[in-house]
């Protein structure tokens, strides 16, 4: 719609959203459209064209003053989004929206004033940022509706300052997006600045997306193997005190490892997961195993969706391995490793782990999986892709034949042990199992 600005009146008095891209009277343009029954606002400033101006323009001047003349016409605004501000000087009147709910103003560095301003408003329960350096002492009483923290862009190091600055929030759902990461400190830095964060939401956090940009530099760069790591339970130590965690996201590559004794902790620690994504993260040596997954799922039998960047070979014989109970449903694994031998075999190890698969995780959906695993770089033609299509074809077969599907280990009285080393099993004509002494994986 094109807009006169020496219209006399408002038009469209009960709107209820405005969109405004960037032009030369975008503030005339807000000024006009404005109205009492105005609830949100998107301001989106990132096809603003030209080379970025040292100091503020006529412009910019103008947008600064329209939060003025919002919180003048349109007192009911309860979400606003400005992105790509060129100056966070231009956002200093956002205080006084003072029933802002919903706050993004992502690509625009918070600067420690803009913070400030922040603090102010006393109905926020979500913001959307951007920090590279930001970070500002506020009130204790400031954001103390605060629900949701999203970071896009910038560095952990700018992240943890405003974290420390987040006064007595409370979150259910952090994310971070990509943010930079140039070395393990960095991290540190930052999940060590949580730490007060997570201990009042201990209770509260049910969601956490840790996704960052990694960045070599000096002789990382020609040498990235030789780049210092963390485990991921090291770097976890801060969230783990949030015990209502359901869905945990972190990719960040290079800087971060996983391993059984990985998986195991996160187990421990938040038995409510019922989404893990790790596919992000570099494997540790030696990698996760089918082994660690099925403590996890255990520990956690809400799992649903897992993600994993490699598996070990498994022991190559499926017998070995036991028919369990789980609802995981979506399974994927950017590298899986075959089996290891003593010596060559003419045999089909695709099948081999399809079979492992079929009876270790009943629930999987070779579809869901299958779709999932093709989204990864290069995961249309991944080695798990063709696993789950043998899957698939197998509990095919099996229903073509009318034969029951593996059912779950049953035990009448005595808590045994169970093995992934002895198991001896036999299907009954009530597709249940029996099993002998094991040994192995060890469920108390």
């Amino acid at each position: 719609m094109v807009c006169n600005v020496h219209m006399k009146g408002r038009l469209l008095p009960a709107l209820n959203d405005l969109y405004c891209e960037f032009s030369e009277i975008m503030d005339q343009a807000i000024m006009f459209f404005a109205s009492p029954g105005l609830k949100r606002v998107t301001l989106n400033l990132a096809q603003r064209t030209g080379e970025p101006k040292p100091t503020m323009t006529r412009v910019d001047f103008g947008l600064s003053s329209v939060m003025i003349y919002l919180a003048q016409t349109a007192p009911a605004i309860q979400e606003l989004s400005v992105t790509h501000v060129s100056f966070p000087l231009m956002l200093y009147n956002i205080h006084c929206l003072g029933l802002l709910e919903v706050l993004d103003i992502r690509g625009t560095e918070c600067a420690e004033h803009l913070l400030q301003r922040m603090a102010c408003l006393e109905h926020l329960t979500s913001i959307t940022l951007t920090a590279a350096t930001g970070g500002f002492p506020t009130p204790s009483n400031a954001f103390t509706k605060l629900k949701h923290i999203h970071f896009v862009g910038g560095s952990f190091v700018g992240a943890a300052r405003v974290l420390l600055s987040l006064g007595l929030c409370k979150p259910t759902s952090v994310d971070v997006e990509e943010v930079l990461a140039t070395s393990v400190y960095c991290l540190r830095e930052f999940a060590i600045s949580a730490l007060s964060m997570c201990l009042r939401a201990e209770d509260t956090l049910e969601s956490l997306s840790i996704r960052g940009r990694s960045y070599l530099v000096g002789q990382d760069r020609t040498n990235p193997a030789g780049v210092e790591r963390i485990s991921l339970m090291q770097f976890l130590q801060s969230f783990a005190v949030c015990r209502r965690l359901a869905a945990f996201t972190l990719s960040i590559q290079h800087f971060i490892t996983v391993s059984d004794e990985d998986i195991s902790y996160l187990g421990s620690k938040w038995p409510l997961l019922t989404r893990l994504d790790l596919v992000g993260i570099s494997a540790a040596d030696p990698p996760p195993s089918l082994v660690g997954v099925v403590h996890l799922l255990h520990a956690c039998p809400s799992l649903r969706i897992m993600t994993l960047p490699m598996l070990a070979g498994p022991t190559p014989d499926p017998m070995e391995w036991p028919v369990l109970d789980n609802v995981l449903e979506v399974l994927v694994v950017a590298k899986q490793l075959y089996p290891e031998r003593p010596e060559p075999v003419c045999v089909n190890e695709r099948e081999v782990v399809a079979e492992i698969v079929d009876r270790l995780f009943p629930c999987l959906d070779e579809q869901a999986s299958c779709e999932a695993t093709k989204g990864l770089p290069k995961g249309a033609n991944c080695r798990w892709r063709r696993i789950v299509d043998e899957l698939a074809y197998i509990r095919y077969l099996r229903r073509e034949r009318g034969l029951p599907d593996i059912f779950f280990v049953k035990v009448a009285e005595e808590r045994i042990q169970l093995s992934a080393k002895r198991w001896l099993v036999g299907q009954t004509s009530k597709g249940t199992h029996k099993v002998s002494t094991p040994r192995t994986f060890l469920y108390s």
